[in-house]
């Protein structure tokens, strides 16, 4: 099931719903009309099957989505509740699950509910069950609409990410890791100008803490090949760059002073490609997956690391998420900057004793 039939399904609830509004009110100009003109219509005899149907397919679709949303929210908290760790990834996705299973009700309860007005119409009042059917019209209706706010009637895009064993290994586990197109562009982490009149570009600044810095560019290093391939005149090492994923090796050459060079660069994601992934999660337990995915061993400033922090709901997830990075941060002396993240003053006093002895090692 892609995006594209989660948008019909939900067009096709609001054509139900407006197919029902406007039903109603035809039906209460009517009964305006015939007032005083007929006499009373008979009281029901019996209550409509499919009106009783309706109604509970749309509390059964409204509980599916209650009961997700208290799962999820048991493993966010995890301050408060205690769910252990083994068990946080397995309760998130049956959470998942359970939501995304809720359409099926929702979407009954919405045909049921037509069939119901029109029962009762054709039996001239003699079967009862509007107000049965109508709510359950309306739960359904909720249901559905916070089903697809949460982004996650997409199963396609449930992807693998790794417990103990790594991704797709012995301990794997299925997450949400959503992409984007973007996500699939690689990153070295240079400003660079093109050397007129020449097929090579001379490097103006090299970003602290990226694929670039760790390969050993400098500078005012000019490169002249991607992987044995000359640039071509004009060319821009930027696309070729971006034409390659994260996670490649590439292999520039490199003139100085001193001669030639051959550095191997292992691309990265851009830092706004990985935050922009941890602010579409709707959970911290799918947004430690993602951040775990991105590398452990990335190295982020103050700044950046704090914006992580700030993408997560609770502070238990960005206690988690900043003791993994604050020993890889380029900025060490800055990493104080970090706590305003924090709501609770027991995560600043556990970070800020971390950060004290980060740098106490490091003198």
């Amino acid at each position: 099931m892609d995006f594209t039939l989660a948008f019909v399904i939900s067009i096709c609830m609001g054509v139900l719903m407006v197919v029902a509004i406007v039903g109603m009110v035809l039906d209460h100009e009517k009964k305006k009309r015939q007032k005083g003109s007929e006499l009373p219509p008979p009281s029901p005899l019996r209550t409509s099957v499919l009106a009783g149907f309706s109604f509970f397919s749309g509390v059964i679709a409204i509980l599916l989505v209650t009961a997700s949303s208290i799962m999820a929210a048991c493993t966010s908290m995890n301050e408060i509740t205690g769910i252990p760790e083994s068990v946080k990834a397995p309760v998130d996705m049956a959470a998942r699950i359970i939501l995304y299973c809720s359409l099926l009700p929702a979407v009954g309860a919405g045909a049921l509910a037509l069939g119901a007005r029109g029962s009762i119409k054709e039996s001239r009042e003699t079967l009862g069950g509007r107000s049965l059917y109508r709510t359950g019209l309306f739960l359904s209706i909720l249901s559905a609409v916070l089903v697809l706010d949460a982004k996650v009637v997409n199963p396609a895009s449930w992807g693998s990410a790794g417990g103990n064993g790594g991704a797709g290994g012995s301990g794997g586990i299925l997450s949400l890791v959503r992409g984007k197109d973007t996500a699939n562009h690689g990153y070295l982490g240079i400003d660079h100008e093109p050397v007129a009149g020449t097929n090579v570009v001379r490097v103006v600044r090299v970003h602290p803490g990226t694929p670039a810095e760790q390969a050993g560019l400098k500078a005012d290093d000019v490169i002249s090949e991607v992987d044995g391939v000359s640039l071509a005149l004009g060319s821009s090492l930027a696309d070729r760059i971006g034409a390659l994923k994260p996670g490649t090796n590439v292999t520039l050459t490199v003139s100085r002073l001193d001669g030639k060079h051959h550095l191997t660069a292992v691309l990265a994601q851009p830092f706004s490609v990985l935050l922009e992934a941890l602010e579409d999660e709707s959970l911290d337990s799918s947004r430690l997956a993602v951040f775990r995915a991105a590398g452990t061993e990335r190295r982020y400033t103050a700044a950046e690391l704090q914006q992580i922090c700030e993408a997560f709901s609770f502070d238990s997830s960005r206690e988690e998420a900043a003791m993994l990075a604050l020993p890889h941060l380029i900025d060490l002396q800055n990493a104080y900057q970090i706590l305003p993240a924090f709501s609770f003053g027991s995560s600043k006093e556990t970070l800020s004793r971390r950060i004290a002895d980060l740098m106490k090692s490091k003198k």
